[in-house]
């Protein structure tokens, strides 16, 4: 399998170009996955606060 680049000039990418695609791609997904972790938590830590015990306190 050939890969080429997205303007589809049909040019063949180097090895080198090929692991900084591969590198991009692992940094977007690293971010993107980051990005949902740091939603969970503050999905989780909304909610908490919205759960107060009767005293109107969290312990």
């Amino acid at each position: 399998m050939r890969l080429v680049d997205r303007d589809e000039s049909k040019r063949v990418l180097s090895k080198e170009e090929l692991l900084r695609h591969e590198r991009v791609e692992m940094l977007m997904q690293i971010m993107l996955g980051s990005k949902h972790i740091n939603e969970d938590i503050e999905a989780y830590y909304n909610n908490y606060e919205t759960e107060k015990p009767e005293g109107g306190k969290n312990e």
